[in-house]
């Protein structure tokens, strides 16, 4: 059980970050800071390659062992 609390928490912290990040990032390139941009996105997309597959094999195994599915609360 610990592991779904984990894992819920991890995928919302992760979705803050990118919800942060994708304007942040817009606004850095419309602005001309190209190099905080591409750091903004870089992180977009660490949290979409660490987050998605990590959530989803979770909910995954917790189907097949017949348990609840991992959230925060």
């Amino acid at each position: 059980m610990k592991l779904n609390i984990f894992v819920g928490w991890l995928g919302y912290v992760l979705v803050l970050a990118s919800a942060f990040c994708v304007p942040a990032g817009v606004v850095a390139a419309a602005t001309g800071h190209l190099g905080w941009a591409a750091v903004a996105f870089l992180i977009v997309g660490i949290a979409a390659i660490v987050g998605i597959p990590t959530v989803a094999e979770t909910i995954h195994y917790d189907h097949k062992m017949h348990r609840d599915i991992p959230h925060p609360f």
